[in-house]
This record gives structure tokens, C-alpha cells and sequence, in this order.
């Protein structure tokens, strides 16, 4: 509902989902003022924090820098200019992409490679899909593949300290994540659901 706001109060695109969260952290310490410190020292996961600070920078770097319309150019030109070879191609890299870096800042990137795919006459639906799928699957086969098991591995650790290792993590999230892209490929070709 956000961009429906912005549009309605004539603010910039994403004002409101940078603002939110501060106003809401502002309104929590104001409202909880003498355990204020104590929530900042100690409930704060400030290394997570600075993880995806600098993930988010990397995703709009790419973006800033062009490589992202280079990368379109590049992913149609791979495809051979056909859809459903683009999806395919699509689902996998996301997949394997979320899988290093995490899921959120590889959609991020990804957003404007997408939008890239519209001058070139295709529609976009399946490649929205294809790119949630890609980039939701793939997060789970690695511990930084997506924010929530970042985030469960911060909890694990600090609450029940419990490690968890990278192999452990990947073996079974591979197999889990194989079989999830090739099931949403599979309906993503042959389920009618974009037409």
C-alpha cells in the first residue's frame, strides 16, 4: 500500500517504506523511553543490520553503474529472444544468484533487468514470476541466501546457542530448492495463469 499512498500525497517512489520504519523505531523508543538504551545495546541485531546495509548498497550500485541493462541485453540474448526460454533462464539465475548473495537484494537488482524486458516486447507477467519463484527458492538453499534464515541464525545462536554450519545448511536446502524451481518452472510454462 505504500506506492498507493505516495501517489495519493504526491511524495517520491519508496518515501514511505524508508520512512515507516524510522518513524515506528522513533515512536517505540519515545513510548518505551527508560528501556530505550537497553533495546538499542541488546536487542538490536546491528551485525545483520550492516550486512544487508551493504547488500542493499551493492544492489543499487549495480543499478547506478548500467550493468543491470547490459545484463537484460545479455540474459534476451542468451534466450534467443523467446519467452520461454527467458523464464526459464530467468528462474534459474535468480536462483542461483539468491542463493549467493541474499534473496531481497537480488530481486532488488533484478527489478530493473526485468522492466528492461518490456522495450524489447515481451510480457512481463511470467518474468515476475519467474523472479519471485528464482529468488524465494534459491535464498533457501544457503544460510545467506535470504534474511529470514539470517535472521534465525542470529536468534539460534544468541538464544539457544546453537551453530549451524554452511554445509550442513546447503545439502539440504539444495535438494529442497532443486525440487521447488522445477515445480514453479513447470507451471510457469504450462499452467495458463499470465495470458
Amino acid at each position: 500500500m505504500h506506492h498507493r499512498f505516495e501517489i495519493l500525497l504526491g511524495l517520491e517512489n519508496n518515501t514511505i517504506l524508508l520512512t515507516m520504519p524510522l518513524l515506528s523505531a522513533g515512536c517505540i523508543m519515545f513510548w518505551k523511553w527508560r528501556k530505550a538504551r537497553e533495546f538499542i545495546e541488546k536487542d538490536v541485531e546491528w551485525w545483520t543490520l550492516v550486512f544487508f546495509l551493504l547488500l542493499f548498497a551493492q544492489a543499487g550500485a549495480l543499478h547506478y553503474t548500467g550493468a543491470t541493462d547490459v545484463l537484460a541485453k545479455y540474459l534476451a540474448g542468451i534466450a534467443g529472444h523467446n519467452q520461454i526460454s527467458l523464464i526459464i533462464l530467468i528462474i534459474t539465475s535468480s536462483a542461483i544468484g539468491s542463493s549467493i548473495l541474499d534473496n531481497v537484494v537480488l530481486v532488488a537488482a533484478f527489478i530493473p533487468v526485468i522492466q528492461s524486458f518490456k522495450d524489447m516486447g515481451f510480457n512481463l507477467q511470467p518474468f515476475w514470476w519467474a523472479l519471485l519463484f528464482g529468488g524465494c527458492f534459491g535464498g533457501n538453499i544457503t544460510l545467506v541466501g535470504s534474511t529470514a534464515n539470517i535472521v534465525a541464525l542470529g536468534i539460534l545462536e544468541k538464544e539457544r546457542n546453537i551453530k549451524l554450519t554452511f554445509l550442513r545448511w546447503f545439502w539440504i536446502g539444495l535438494t529442497v530448492g532443486i525440487v521447488s524451481i522445477i515445480i514453479a518452472t513447470i507451471a510457469l510454462i504450462f499452467l495458463p495463469i499470465y495470458k
